[in-house]
């Protein structure tokens, strides 16, 4: 499966860790692979997630980026 990271229209592009560095971002619950797989690739990319907001669908993080959250 391919991974995406949806971000506001007005946000800079995203192509590594660093670029969002620091940011709030929406996230499946702590013991997800999908997270671990996020997690791990701000790690290798020497970056750090800010707030990191546990949702239960990706309708609700598209939700909530859509909504300027």
């Amino acid at each position: 499966e391919e991974m995406v990271i949806i971000a506001p229209f007005n946000h800079a592009p995203v192509k590594r860790g660093r670029d969002v560095s620091g940011e709030s971002i929406y996230a499946f619950r702590a013991n997800c692979s999908y997270r671990h797989h996020f997690e791990r690739w701000f790690t290798d990319d020497a970056a750090v997630p800010g707030k990191i907001h546990e949702m239960e669908s990706y309708h609700g993080m598209l939700a909530c980026v859509s909504a300027g959250a």
